[in-house]
């Protein structure tokens, strides 16, 4: 069983940040508009792996601050 979570991200840089998070587990990009300007959806097996992933964003530069809530259940439309 794998794990959905979206991952809020604040960045300076939303091009750079793009093409930095072409990573496996992404499955959705989104530019927002708010406090946070960059979602992501991400699927991964366990949460250590969310972890590395958001442990990884946080060091990319540019990055300030991210916020990351677990999809409990949830439909695609």
């Amino acid at each position: 069983m794998s794990l959905v979570a979206l991952v809020e991200i604040r960045t300076e840089e939303v091009s750079q940040m793009r093409k930095c998070l072409e990573l496996q587990y992404v499955r959705a990009f989104y530019e927002l508009m708010g406090r946070f300007n960059v979602g992501i959806i991400v699927e991964v097996e366990d949460h250590q792996v969310l972890f590395e992933i958001t442990t990884k964003i946080r060091s990319m530069p540019g990055v300030k601050e991210t916020k990351t809530h677990l999809i409990q259940d949830g439909t695609v439309i």
